[in-house]
């Protein structure tokens, strides 16, 4: 499969868990609106999807088109990815000039097998995720209010029925590091890696996403990808895992 094939398949199926996952769309002549209203403060549950971005449109336009859906919802902040990314590329100043966040989004796909270093990994239920969300959201108090916090322990149940399953690094029994893995048909992302503070530079993190990457293959999925902000992912981390970049999206946020 061609990088631009794999592309648009993971572009599609990040769109597909979307929807999926949505109490509520909205088609809209850009893309399409996803809401969940029972969790507002969760950003992801809550955000307009851009697909393509006309040549006619500039920044002011297509911020106006995500400000009418996400207003018109009662949301407070605002949220978008444009999976195009000559089009956010084009606009990422002027929309930048407006006064809103702009980053840049990796896609990577794994190429080759890595090998596990032995530490213990396993599947993690429902209650021990969100044991550990709680304990993660919980070392920085200043970036989340309790009531954030809520929320984004309460989307892990959402985001598990788009076919999410959590595989965690227990080295002592107890689960410090985990990821999350999608999975449909013959695709896979892994999403979500995450150490706890106080157990990082141990090699979890590498561990988790192994073990994923494993359980994908198993399944017989053909592509398997993940996400990385440019400015702040580690990227060297995925090289090493056999991750090579294969496109990228844009994030706008205000």
């Amino acid at each position: 499969m061609a990088a631009t094939g794999e592309l648009a398949t993971a572009l599609s199926f990040l769109r597909d868990v979307a929807v999926r996952v949505a109490r509520r769309t909205e088609p809209l002549a850009l893309g399409v609106a996803v809401f969940d209203e029972w969790l507002p403060r969760v950003w992801d549950l809550n955000f307009v999807w851009v697909d393509r971005v006309p040549d006619k449109l500039d920044a002011a336009g297509l911020i106006a088109e995500v400000e009418r859906a996400l207003s018109a919802a009662g949301l407070e902040h605002r949220h978008a990815i444009v999976a195009d990314d000559r089009g956010g590329s084009r606009l990422a100043a002027g929309i930048a000039a407006l006064g809103w966040s702009v980053r840049r989004r990796t896609i990577m796909a794994h190429r080759c097998p890595g090998a596990a270093d032995g530490v213990p990994v396993r599947e993690l239920d429902e209650a021990e995720t969100r044991e550990l969300v709680e304990r993660s959201l919980a070392g920085n108090p200043s970036r989340f209010s309790p009531d954030v916090v809520r929320q984004l322990v309460e989307a892990r149940a959402v985001l598990a029925s788009g076919g999410a399953r959590t595989y965690g690094a227990v080295p002592d029994g107890v689960p410090v590091s985990a990821c999350d893995l999608y999975t449909r048909g013959r695709v896979a992302q892994v999403e979500s890696v995450m150490t706890l503070e106080e157990h990082r530079g141990r090699g979890l993190a590498s561990a988790v996403v192994l073990h994923a990457l494993a359980r994908a293959r198993d399944a017989g999925c053909e592509l398997v990808f993940l996400q990385m902000d440019e400015d702040d992912g580690p990227r060297t981390l995925y090289e090493r895992l056999g991750f090579d970049p294969i496109g990228s999206i844009w994030v706008l946020e205000r």
